[in-house]
């Protein structure tokens, strides 16, 4: 079955325009030639003839010609840009979804992995003049042709020098093949270092680890300049010698075209004009040695977008089902992290109803974390299934499954946006009710109006400073609860508002108003927390449920809101893999 590849397809769709782009070159090429004919008919007919009438309509042509070059260069700058911008148009929003969604499961550099990187590498080559160069390399045969006409002496020595030419542009292309990745991933290391540095000011301030880090940083510092040394190094040299190179072919054109003409075999005129013409032959191939880098890292990049495109179909969004009700069910289901033995899941199964509240218990390394995840399908099971509403989570629509999804992780960031693109989630039908609504629930509103913008101010990522880390947490939670969703998942709540003010009786609040209307509830927890708000517990060790049941059943009758004892203290019965699913 043939696949979509949606880069390839985006190329083809400007394919009209990648057309008429090497027409224009064309077309600029062969207006090259005015020079150095307008040269030969100066030194064959004009000064011999001594006629200014001749050489002011000559003069008056070139003008003209070279009137239509330039408005022919202009208007292959503008087909160069839009073509870039079109693609950038086509491609952005999947190289963005590709880059949010990295799952970093392969073990290369983050910088060879991100299609949004590799976006941007090739936008810079099309708007770049070594692209330029790329388009007028199809026509040096018609300047070398010109050559051949003038002189069959002329054409092969400049034969001779695009030969060596290309052999040097070969060369650059062979000393740099691996260093440009190299180079790239040291480049990386670094600015990953310096970013998260930045976000770790506070920690290490505190244990004044500045000058230590900063000792370390120029570390790698100095070896990412020794690799950018080691790339550049090469092609600076090839290009300095295809310039030198190039004048000295231009002179040993003047020489043997002057012996040329003391036989009589050529015009003066046409010396020059194989000079102009000699020059035009290899100014492609010169601009293409200086700007290899470019023209490199652009081909590379095509190369990764084909290849990602090719290997990353982008799924196809499923039939509109009905409207989720929230029912969740987990079946064998198993989740292995690779090379790691703990915070795994093991052959776990279970059913939650709507309007269920579900309390996921277990100590460290106990798979608490993978469970929410899996319940909101940001990892995949290794072997099992989880469904919601009967389907395969992974067959909903994504436009139908989202709104439907409330997830609070146990870190909580905010994007560069204001405050109400973030609890709005972005989306465009969200209305200011919801937003004000979910804000409410989760005790911002105030907070949020007490701003000079109110929700129309603009944080910066992660939260920034006019924002209480509290408050940061808060609207992560009202982000969550925004669409009203039919499952809310919220992972170790306690932890995610850590800096919230009476944390327990939000998240109480909430597990409370989202059962209340229907919808299913999921906390994870080292201890028991919320228990009033819950109907149900699981209890997690080592990957494989312990118990799982009615909270009345395990914590009988009588519970306190908050129970006191760890989690490891509680009495365990039986394997836990029965499927239960009481109200």
């Amino acid at each position: 079955m043939q696949t979509h590849n949606i880069y390839a397809a985006a190329l083809r769709s400007q394919l009209g325009g990648i057309v008429l782009l090497f027409v224009v070159s064309g077309l600029i090429n062969i207006l090259l030639l005015t020079g150095s004919i307008y040269m030969i008919q100066i030194y064959d007919r004009v000064l011999p003839s001594g006629s200014a009438v001749t050489l002011m309509g000559l003069f008056g042509i070139v003008l003209l010609l070279y009137c239509f070059f330039g408005l022919f260069d202009l208007i292959r700058q503008r087909l160069l840009a839009r073509l870039s911008v079109r693609l950038d148009l086509a491609l952005g929003a999947e190289c963005f979804a590709a880059w949010v969604s990295n799952d970093e499961k392969n073990n290369v550099p983050a910088s060879a992995q991100e299609p949004l990187q590799q976006l941007g590498h090739l936008r810079r080559l099309l708007s770049s003049p070594a692209f330029i160069s790329v388009c007028d390399m199809p026509f040096v045969p018609i300047f070398l042709l010109a050559l051949y006409i003038i002189h069959p002496w002329l054409g092969a020595m400049v034969l001779g020098g695009v030969a060596l030419a290309c052999a040097v542009m070969a060369t650059g292309r062979y000393l740099t093949r691996n260093t440009i990745s190299i180079s790239a991933n040291q480049d990386h290391i670094l600015a990953d270092m310096s970013y998260h540095s930045r976000r770790l000011a506070e920690p290490l301030r505190a244990m004044r680890m500045q000058v230590d880090l900063a000792t370390y940083w120029r570390g790698l510092q100095r070896s990412s300049l020794a690799w950018h040394q080691r790339l550049h190094a090469p092609p600076d040299a090839l290009a300095s010698f295809s310039k030198s190179f190039r004048l000295m072919l231009q002179s040993s054109i003047l020489t043997v075209g002057a012996i040329l003409v003391i036989q009589g075999q050529i015009s003066a005129g046409m010396i020059m004009a194989a000079s102009i013409l000699a020059g035009r032959v290899l100014a492609p191939i010169d601009q293409m040695i200086s700007g290899w880098q470019g023209i490199a890292s652009g081909w590379s990049a095509h190369r990764h977008l084909h290849r990602h495109f090719s290997h990353n179909i982008p799924a196809r969004e499923g039939v509109a089902l009905p409207e989720p009700k929230g029912r969740i069910s987990f079946t064998a289901v198993s989740h292995g992290i690779e090379g790691r033995a703990e915070n795994g899941l093991k052959d776990v199964s279970f059913d939650l109803s709507p309007g269920d509240g579900l309390c996921v218990l277990g100590g460290p390394n106990a798979g608490k974390s993978i469970l929410a995840k899996l319940a909101v399908g940001v990892v995949a099971p290794t072997t099992g299934e989880v469904r919601f509403d009967a389907v395969n989570l992974i067959r909903w629509p994504s436009v139908q499954i989202g709104p439907a999804i409330g997830y609070l992780p146990d870190t909580i960031d905010l994007l560069p946006a204001t405050i109400f693109d973030n609890i709005s989630r972005f989306r465009p039908d969200t209305t200011d009710a919801q937003v004000i609504a979910a804000a409410k629930l989760a005790r911002v509103h105030h907070a949020v109006m007490a701003l000079p913008n109110g929700y129309m101010s603009v944080v910066s990522g992660g939260g920034g400073s006019s924002l209480t880390q509290g408050q940061i947490q808060q609207i992560g939670l009202a982000r969550a609860l925004v669409c009203n969703p039919a499952l809310l998942v919220m992972d170790d709540p306690l932890r995610s508002l850590f800096s919230c003010p009476d944390a327990e009786q939000i998240v109480a609040e909430v597990a409370r108003h989202m059962r209340d209307r229907g919808s299913t509830v999921v906390i994870t927890a080292r201890q028991p927390c919320v228990i009033s708000a819950l109907n149900k517990v699981l209890i997690l060790s080592e990957g494989r449920i312990r118990q799982f049941g009615l909270t009345s059943d395990i914590f009988g009758r009588a519970f306190p809101t908050r129970v006191a004892a760890k989690v490891q203290t509680l009495p365990i019965s039986g394997n836990g893999t029965t499927r239960a699913s009481g109200g």
